[in-house]
Parts: C-alpha cells; structure tokens; sequence
C-alpha cells in the first residue's frame, strides 16, 4: 500500500457501534428526553474541543455525529472532518473561505457568501436540536419530561 509519509503512524480508532444520529432518531427505538440532551452536549462538547484546538467543522448533520452504544446507553461522536479547516484570522487580510456543505445547515453569512469563521457554526448545529425534539414528536409523543 502506498503511504507518502515514509514512516507513517499507524491510526487507532475507536469502534463506533451504532450508526449516526439521523439512523437513530428515524428508528423506532424510544429515547427519552435524557439521552437526546445527553446526545446534544456531546456535540456541543465536541465543537468545542475542535474550536479550542483552531478548527471548525463546517459540515456539521445528523449524519456526521456517529452514534455509541455501550453498557452506559449512548454517546454522540462528531466525525466526518472532510470539509474542516483551520479557523481563519481575517484581521490580516486572509482570503475567504469558500461555501461548502448543504444549506439547511449553512449560517445566513455562508449562503450570502460573506467571509466567515468558527462563530458561523454557532447556528450551525440548531437543526440538530429541532430533530432530536420533532423527531420524538411526529412519531410518538414523549412524555418522560
């Protein structure tokens, strides 16, 4: 197998078991109000860890928050970082990044195509609320509040 690296690193992952959150909340499987909070500040812990580290995600869905089940219950795991980048400082006069991703995720400043950065990703994740919550609502009523 060809590697341009000449002594690569070899990658550990860990075993996500469960598929992602889009699969999830579209099965028939009950999930309390406690879990679909629980799986909300995952990602939102998770964005936080990357925009600490000088990233944004730029493509955050329900299909690229993977999904672990364990003795615990479940956990989210923001994945898919093909569409990531540095977090750019445009007080030096950087270039614009360019639009990526599928506008019912995108901020308002990407889909003007404005110059943006990490804060855009702020709004970003407000569909994943509104499915954990109207995914409970269509398809049965929860009443573990």
């Amino acid at each position: 197998m060809y590697h341009p690296c000449p002594d690569p690193e070899p990658l550990v992952f860990q075993y996500i078991n469960s598929g992602n959150l889009e699969q999830l909340l579209d099965s028939n499987q009950h999930l309390p109000w406690t879990v679909r909070v629980k799986l909300g500040l995952d990602v939102a812990l998770g964005l936080a860890y990357l925009h600490f580290k000088g990233i944004f995600h730029r493509d955050l869905t329900s299909k690229n928050c993977l999904i672990k089940s364990d003795e615990n219950g479940f956990s989210a795991v923001v994945a898919d970082f093909g569409l990531a980048e540095k977090i750019p400082d445009f007080s030096d006069g950087g270039e614009k990044l360019p639009v990526v991703g599928f506008p019912y995720w995108m901020a308002p400043e990407v889909l003007r195509n404005e110059a943006y950065n990490e804060k855009v990703g702020l709004p970003s994740p407000a569909p994943l609320p509104h499915q954990l919550y109207h995914s409970c609502m269509l398809s049965r009523p929860c009443l573990d509040l």
